[in-house]
């Protein structure tokens, strides 16, 4: 098995994970007020925390891959973007995370629910969900440019 292959099979799980964890999050946020719908709030957690272990999974494939294809590559400014984009993504949801579980501590710990931890809070979460969604798409851009374009880890095949 060539290592540099094991990064593109482990990236479509933090892809489909991390934006389905966002969408169950907005269903969430939707329908907070309807106790049928509690569980999307835990439900939005546990696929959140499954995509941001798979996305810093398949950063450190990324930096095993890129020892071995950079040398073969044309333009490495494509590899640096892709390589910035994914850590950005990757601390981008777990900083979200984070910030989404300590909002619902406060919320819960406190009665006086103050402006900075209801709304302030919130406005900040969504920021780091969203941001962190559209850089996963030009992280995946920029991916699909290093094998379509460039060739990367990729090999003739031979008969």
């Amino acid at each position: 098995m060539r290592p540099e292959l094991i990064h593109p099979m482990l990236v479509h799980f933090p892809i489909a994970l991390l934006f389905t964890g966002v969408f169950v999050r907005i269903a969430a946020l939707w329908t907070k007020n309807k106790p049928i719908f509690c569980f999307l709030l835990p439900a939005s957690w546990m696929i959140l925390i499954l995509g941001v272990i798979t996305a810093w999974s398949a950063v450190i494939a990324g930096e095993i891959a890129r020892e071995i294809v950079e040398s073969t590559l044309e333009n490495l400014r494509v590899l640096d973007e892709h390589e910035n984009h994914a850590y950005i993504t990757a601390s981008g949801f777990t900083i979200g995370l984070l910030i989404d579980w300590t909002r619902v501590f406060l919320l819960a710990k406190f009665q006086k629910k103050g402006w900075v931890v209801k709304k302030g809070l919130a406005v900040v979460l969504w920021f780091f969900y969203l941001f962190s969604l559209a850089n996963l798409v030009v992280t995946g851009i920029y991916g699909a440019t290093l094998v379509y374009e460039q060739g990367a880890a990729l090999r003739k095949a031979t008969h």
